[in-house]
């Protein structure tokens, strides 16, 4: 037998795309670790229906078009939501000895392998649409505890736009801990009551339909989940460029990032920078050149000509720091600042 095509070279025999497009993607391929499929789609430059056909040309496994009124309900609860979620799999059908499911990743061979251990059955394989998947998932996800948070962020949101605090700290435990943050400064905010893992807090935010950015990690007091909302269309004219608010910054164009991402598809979690596309350096200082973007905590010192965009914070002189109304409970004032200044500009608290 002859070898099979590659999904890249089955997509230019259908015409669906060009060979640039294909070079564009291997080269951020190397850079970000993903499939060339998903990055051709997150670039726009296939749709997901027509990926998705040509990968069960590729691998001769059937396409599914999902109707929701046929599906078995108890057979889908029978698995943890959150684990097919994040696989993008949908069981369909059960028999004695096997499980049929509508998949968008027909080659996930480890998270097949998950159900058959925990069915003791056969897992049989086909192919379907990602984005009905999900919706028909998303909405068998219990939300008592989520409901919580989405009001609590309701309510917090607004009152910490047109601020510097771009940064949430999640502190997970018995109860959820949080704590505001950027442009130098920290703010504990009131906990809410009950036990949440990360999952709990990324599917508040896609209730809310907030994008961000995030990572994980660890302090004296247990795992914190650092989360940064990208909501903000209007972004720094040019680079190097240092953001110090809430809602960062959300080009229309590909971005590579030092963090994980969540409902950007234009966003790619990368080892490091590539010359032609803008790099959003959160955790640490990236190098300094005409396509950087940083937080004002991330930013390199003594870097001059920097596009600033954000605001610097002080102390309220109302209340010096312990919240009152006119500072919407924050204990801090909050200077706006946009132009061209050193990277440090940001974290000069006055007051």
């Amino acid at each position: 037998m002859g070898n099979k095509k590659t999904i890249g070279e089955l997509l230019i025999d259908y015409g669906l795309i060009g060979s640039e497009s294909i070079a564009q993607a291997l080269k951020l391929q190397k850079a970000t670790g993903l499939r060339l499929g998903e990055l051709l789609v997150r670039m726009r430059k296939v749709s997901m229906e027509d990926l998705e056909w040509v990968l069960s040309k590729q691998i001769d496994t059937p396409y599914v078009f999902i109707d929701e009124k046929e599906l078995d309900m108890e057979l889908i609860q029978k698995f943890p939501i959150p684990f097919l979620l994040k696989n993008s799999i949908l069981p369909v059908f059960e028999t004695d000895a096997g499980i049929w499911i509508v998949t968008s990743d027909p080659f996930n061979a480890p998270a097949f392998d998950h159900l058959k251990n925990k069915s003791g059955k056969d897992i049989n394989v086909s192919s379907g649409n990602a984005g009905k998947i999900e919706a028909i998932l998303k909405k068998l996800v219990p939300r008592g505890a989520e409901q919580a948070l989405v009001s609590y962020l309701e309510e917090l949101f607004p009152r910490i736009n047109n601020t510097s605090f771009y940064r949430l700290d999640f502190l997970l435990g018995a109860n959820l801990g949080i704590s505001l943050s950027g442009c130098g400064i920290t703010r504990p905010m009131p906990t809410i009551e009950g036990k949440f893992e990360a999952d709990r807090i990324f599917m508040a935010l896609e209730i809310m339909r907030v994008p961000f950015l995030y990572s994980e990690g660890t302090d004296g007091n247990g795992t914190v989940l650092s989360v940064y909302p990208v909501l903000n269309r209007a972004c720094p004219e040019r680079y190097p460029a240092v953001l110090g608010l809430f809602g960062l910054c959300r080009p229309d164009e590909i971005v590579l990032t030092d963090a994980q991402v969540n409902g950007l598809p234009n966003f790619f979690h990368s080892s490091g920078p590539l010359e032609e596309y803008p790099c959003l350096c959160l955790a640490g200082s990236g190098p300094v050149n005409d396509k950087a973007i940083f937080t004002a905590d991330s930013a390199p010192a003594g870097v001059d000509g920097c596009h600033i965009k954000g605001y610097r914070p002080g102390l309220c002189p109302d209340c010096k720091g312990a919240g009152c109304n006119s500072c919407a409970g924050l204990g801090y004032s909050f200077a706006r600042i946009e132009g061209i200044y050193p990277s440090s500009e940001l974290k000069n608290r006055h007051g």
